[in-house]
């Protein structure tokens, strides 16, 4: 109370006195009397305003700052996890391109093993196929021989069956 009243006493104390009074130095101290009482009627609350504002702009610039750093933690971390995804699948690669090559060189193998295998058979088989047709060429000759009942030497018998066998 005691500071309206105060800021209304100056008014009237430097208050022109007239329209016709033009003199500028009173209100020039009236002027500057009411920016002083105003000063001290409101520079605390100013002051206050302006500190809580000001800690308040603090408060969320350090907590946009620590958010930055989490974020920027993480980054780091998403980073350092995919480069070593990648490390891994390069390996990966690797390895499978080395178990590729030893698997195509165990197929070869096998497929020339296989290959050797059915080489021996197939030569067994004509073998055995030789030896039995040359089994019934002469079993045939044999039959002729003795269905006719032709009286041949052995000597001719046998060069007989040479000739049919060879």
């Amino acid at each position: 109370m005691r500071k309206i009243l105060l800021v209304f006493m100056s008014m009237c104390l430097f208050a022109s006195e007239g329209a016709n009074n033009y003199d500028i130095v009173p209100r020039a101290i009236n002027f500057v009397i009411f920016i002083a009482i105003a000063y001290y009627l409101g520079a605390n609350f100013i002051k206050h305003l302006y500190s809580s504002r000001i800690s308040k702009i603090k408060d969320k610039l350090e907590s946009i700052q620590n958010e930055l750093e989490k974020s920027s933690a993480k980054k780091n971390e998403v980073m350092r996890l995919v480069n070593v995804a990648h490390e891994e699948a390069n390996a990966l690669i690797q390895d499978a391109k080395e178990q590729a090559l030893v698997l195509h060189e165990q197929i070869i193998a096998n497929a020339h093993k296989d290959i050797e295998i059915l080489k021996n058979r197939y030569n067994e088989q004509k073998e055995f196929l030789i030896k039995s047709a040359k089994e019934e060429v002469v079993n045939e000759i044999i039959e002729d021989i003795l269905n006719k009942e032709i009286n041949l030497k052995q000597s001719e018998i046998l060069d007989i069956i040479t000739k049919k066998v060879g």
